[in-house]
């Protein structure tokens, strides 16, 4: 048998798997009967907070699952975020450091199998979104807060992730349709804008190689904006498509 703890990490598993949008019916049918029946068997108090996390969890878009954070911290901002009730946070930066923080948890969504909170940090005075498995403790503060009006967690972690430093900014436009191309670049990706005949595309790469790939993937004419040397790259890859397109014949 699981110990409650266990049982609950089970939970969040499930909850998480359903979220990502399971490929089959029959995929979809086992973990509904599963997340009911351990959900069964939960003490009272755990139920709640686990339903708590059904209640304010949001995906980004159907993706693979990952591995859930700590279930303490997973359902201490769940319950937070449902109750509408300020929290403390010890949270690790990027290169290790820690720092204390409030944080008004807005909401707790998944992307690509890594889980966010996003809400008000008092400490930076404005709306800041965490990497979950960075939050090394979290504590309920006693303190209310009002979430602003038509708040999207979903939508705000899009923009964040978007916004994410990497070595390289790419500003392109691309000869397609506005809602054509919302449909098939994701919002944690890039930032798109409609343009006179097009639409402006502005993310963010580690690698320009990369960034030549995934547009010429899209399969629209582009124009390169910025910076230069992704048309050098643009123009490499095309020289080894075309050699590809040699070979054999």
């Amino acid at each position: 048998m699981f110990t409650d703890d266990e049982a609950t990490a089970v939970v969040l598993g499930l909850v998480a798997a359903r979220a990502a949008g399971p490929a089959t019916s029959t995929t979809a049918t086992a973990t509904e009967s599963a997340l009911a029946k351990i959900s069964r068997v939960l003490p009272a108090a755990v139920r709640d907070r686990v339903t708590a996390v059904q209640d304010t969890l949001g995906l980004t878009r159907p993706t693979r699952t990952g591995e859930v954070p700590p279930t303490e911290v997973v359902l201490t901002l769940a319950s937070a975020a449902r109750r509408r009730q300020r929290v403390h946070l010890t949270y690790a930066g990027r290169g290790g450091e820690r720092s204390e923080r409030d944080l008004d948890p807005y909401g707790l969504v998944v992307d690509r199998g890594r889980w966010y909170v996003t809400g008000h940090d008092h400490r930076r005075d404005e709306v800041r979104t965490f990497r979950v498995d960075r939050i090394a403790a979290v504590t309920p503060t006693g303190a209310g807060f009002e979430p602003p009006a038509d708040f999207d967690p979903v939508a705000r972690v899009s923009e964040s992730l978007a916004r994410v430093p990497w070595a390289h900014e790419v500003e392109v436009v691309l000869d397609a349709p506005l809602a054509d191309v919302r449909r098939r670049v994701p919002a944690t990706l890039a930032t798109l804008a409609e343009a006179d005949g097009g639409v402006v595309l502005t993310m963010r790469a580690e690698r320009l190689d990369g960034a030549a790939l995934m547009l010429a993937g899209l399969g629209w004419p582009f124009e390169v904006r910025r910076p230069a040397e992704l048309r050098a790259e643009v123009r490499a890859l095309g020289v080894a498509l075309q050699s590809y397109a040699g070979r054999g014949a």
